[in-house]
């Protein structure tokens, strides 16, 4: 068969896929051919500078003078954070909220692939900012991806985790090994129930390295990239980025689909 014909074979059964599953937006559920319909895309909200050149979290330059927000600073109270860049694509909020609900609890599994283009296209050209002249998260370099997992009853329950899901689409585009090399040693309380106050506390010693993974996997001795898809206050990212740098993963960055500000 020659290649106009495959194409034209391959247009055909696109198009009648779509008449039969005619696509819908992420968002509102309307007919759409992109990710996010016209009415949807104007209210995503991606999250630009000014904000804190660790984890990422926006601030008001007028009232903050640091490069650093002061959850990010070493100090007698707490340590800086273990990753070396946090970063979220948008604001937790609709359209974006409601793609990551269908993905997560509504078994929309589809949804994981064009959401994964939009990790990809912020890697590939992420928000700039001038000061501090902070380089980007090295996508170019990743040696592996890591979702942040599920506990397994949790797991069993959903079926899946919309983060290796993530990490897998991701890792496809990207050409980029996935590892699942984390796992949770104890249930917790779904961050978003809880108070900023009681996060970190409620994911502190919530995560171990499955060695038996990493031997298996032999991962190289380039960057890393913890994947979710969203963030709450940074708490699970932080306590993951802890347990790979305790055992020897220097290069830790994190990159979240959307975040709760």
């Amino acid at each position: 068969m020659s290649q106009a014909a495959s194409h034209l074979l391959h247009t055909l059964y696109n198009s009648a896929l779509d008449a039969v599953f005619p696509p819908r937006c992420a968002g509102c559920q309307m007919w759409s051919k992109e990710l996010f319909c016209p009415l949807c895309q104007p209210l995503l909200k991606p999250i630009q500078p000014p904000f804190c050149a660790l984890c990422g979290h926006p601030f008001d330059p007028l009232a903050h003078s640091a490069s650093v927000c002061a959850e990010c600073r070493d100090n007698r109270y707490h340590q800086a954070p273990a990753f070396k860049i946090l970063r979220s694509v948008y604001e937790f909020e609709e359209p974006v909220r409601e793609a990551v609900h269908r993905l997560k609890y509504g078994d929309k599994i589809a949804l994981a692939q064009p959401l994964a283009r939009l990790l990809h296209n912020y890697l590939r050209q992420p928000p700039v900012q001038d000061a501090p002249k902070l380089p980007p998260i090295p996508h170019d370099q990743l040696a592996l991806l890591i979702p942040v997992p599920l506990h397994p009853w949790r797991h069993y329950r959903r079926g899946y985790n919309q983060s290796t899901l993530l990490a897998r689409a991701l890792g496809q585009l990207m050409q980029v090994p996935v590892g699942e090399i984390l796992r949770r040693t104890r249930h917790t309380t779904p961050q978003v129930e809880l108070s900023a106050k009681n996060r970190m506390e409620n994911v502190r010693g919530a995560f171990a390295l499955d060695e038996a993974m990493v031997k298996k996997l032999t991962p190289g001795g380039g960057p890393m990239l913890l994947l979710d898809d969203v963030c709450t206050t940074g708490s699970t990212l932080r306590e993951c980025a802890g347990v790979l740098k305790k055992f020897g993963f220097k290069e830790v960055y994190a990159l979240t689909l959307a975040r709760q500000l």
